[in-house]
């Protein structure tokens, strides 16, 4: 028996796992790289008895557990495969990792006497995480009780239960991939699609299986970023019942109030999305108040029942008690419910929204609250100079102080008065994230270059008429303006824009 048991996790397995990428699906590529470690490692695959992806024989040990659960894992690799010094963990889906990080966190492991190894500022994917028998042994007890998808993520948020009593060793990446958030397992179609474009700009890395390659071609090439949409933001009515003076309703010429998506243009940009775009999240609403559409319940009972992820954000008003059923009853996993309320004072919210409905929107997020303890978050804006109004808002909310959701004051390219808390930019400037990832679809299906271009002054056409690949490649040209001038002189509103550093969930 060799000295480490390399751990291939196959519980979960993915469609986009069995594509072929430069001639072999990507599992069997994953297999072929960690093979290629078999004289220092001996290899298992952990699969579901479920699973039926994945040929039945891979050429690799393998056993089949009847659940996910962190514990179950630990518990069977400590007793039915004890005797190893060190466990390394991937997922059949990493078919970037680079065999020589095996090596080298190994060698960091045993030259530090460290009980657990793993990679920072690397793109997921890339680097293993290493554990001792020791720590193995010791997680397998911890997880019992808790309800952890086994996984690198559980490993870690086991270890966070108690991270001061670990001896833990960090390599760092030589280049720092974190702005990028980069995740190269083929766990999605958007991970999928960059793979691709990866081994369209270089095919030796195909057999050149060297991080400094990968990351030198990930340097060089940004424009990879930019796949398939990953956040879309839909509105679903041009209208609210508020008049906040930040919000960029206050500077639009342009609005039609009578106008709101109907359930068959829903129909057909849900499809389209499930087909373009699977793992994509539909958010409602960034210019208006969702849950004005005559028929809010049904648009989020069909994106929920669609697969896609929702994030639905409301001013709270209309978020009635059947409402609030509703979104109690999905699953908090795929959804985020976000209100904002954004004071505490009743004065101040009907001086800076124009209604005095404050004790309204805090009934009806009380009650929400009381039927969904999960991802429902509370929203606040931040202004300048304003602490005693954040102060005053964790004093109302303090009995949910981890669901409150401080909100980046935006001044919308400098369309409204800039009141910013703090300039949290970066000093160099990077290509927008927000062009690499959203795409904002306007009620009557107009697609603006960005949510900050409110009068769509560059736009590649009407979703609704043009369709969804269509419009996100008619993006493309804006995207590649900007990987190529960091000044971005050349493209509208970009100049003054201080959103180009932020991220969507």
């Amino acid at each position: 028996m060799k000295p480490v048991l390399l751990v291939i996790n196959a519980l979960d397995v993915r469609t986009e796992a069995t594509a072929v990428c430069s001639g072999r699906p990507v599992w069997q590529e994953t297999l072929r790289r960690a093979n290629s470690l078999s004289e220092e490692c001996d290899l298992l695959l952990v699969r579901h008895v479920a699973e039926n992806l994945l040929p039945e024989a891979c050429g690799v040990p393998q056993i089949r557990l009847s659940g996910y659960g962190a514990h179950a894992v630990l518990t069977i690799l400590q007793q039915n495969h004890a005797g190893y010094a060190w466990y390394v963990f991937m997922d059949i889906s990493a078919a970037c990792m680079d065999p020589g990080l095996v090596t080298a966190f190994l060698e960091t492991g045993r030259r530090q006497i460290a009980q657990y190894v793993y990679g920072e500022h690397y793109p997921k994917g890339v680097a293993p995480l290493v554990l001792s028998a020791e720590a193995l042994a010791i997680l397998a007890g911890v997880s019992s009780g808790n309800d952890f998808r086994f996984g690198e993520e559980a490993i870690f948020d086991l270890m966070g239960l108690d991270i001061n009593s670990w001896d833990i060793e960090m390599v760092v990446s030589g280049t720092d991939f974190r702005r990028m958030r980069l995740d190269l397992r083929v766990q999605s179609a958007e991970a999928l699609a960059r793979m691709k474009a990866l081994l369209a700009i270089d095919p030796g890395l195909v057999d050149d299986w060297s991080y400094e390659r990968l990351a030198g071609c990930l340097r060089e090439h940004v424009g990879i970023l930019r796949t398939i949409p990953a956040y879309v933001e839909l509105d679903l009515v041009d209208a609210c019942q508020l008049s906040c003076h930040f919000c960029p309703r206050s500077v639009r010429e342009d609005l039609v109030p009578e106008q709101s998506v109907s359930l068959d243009a829903l129909d057909r940009l849900v499809k389209d999305l499930r087909r373009f775009a699977p793992d994509a999240t539909i958010a409602l609403s960034p210019y208006s108040e969702p849950l004005l559409h005559p028929q809010a319940a049904t648009v989020i009972r069909m994106i929920l029942d669609s697969g896609l992820r929702l994030v639905l954000e409301t001013n709270g008003i209309a978020l009635d008690e059947k409402l609030a059923h509703l979104l109690a009853s999905a699953d908090p996993e795929r959804s985020i419910v976000i209100v904002s309320p954004d004071f505490s004072d009743p004065e101040r919210f009907a001086r800076e929204k124009g209604a005095d409905l404050l004790p309204l929107v805090e009934a009806n997020l009380e009650r929400l609250l009381a039927l969904r303890q999960r991802n429902v978050w509370i929203q606040a804006i931040q202004f300048e100079a304003d602490d005693a109004n954040l102060d005053a808002f964790y004093e109302r909310w303090k009995a949910h102080e981890d669901a409150i959701l401080p909100r980046k004051y935006n001044n919308w390219c400098q369309c409204i008065p800039g009141r910013p808390a703090v300039d949290l930019s970066p000093l160099v400037r990077t290509p927008c994230w927000h062009l690499a990832r959203d795409l904002v679809i306007r009620a009557d299906g107009r697609v603006p270059m960005c949510k900050q271009d409110l009068e769509c002054r560059v736009s590649p056409g009407n979703v609704f008429r043009d369709g969804l690949e269509a419009v996100w490649a008619g993006l493309e040209r804006q995207w590649q303006e900007q990987c190529a001038d960091p000044a971005f002189q050349g493209l509208p509103l970009c100049a003054p824009c201080d959103e180009w550093h932020t991220y969507n969930f």
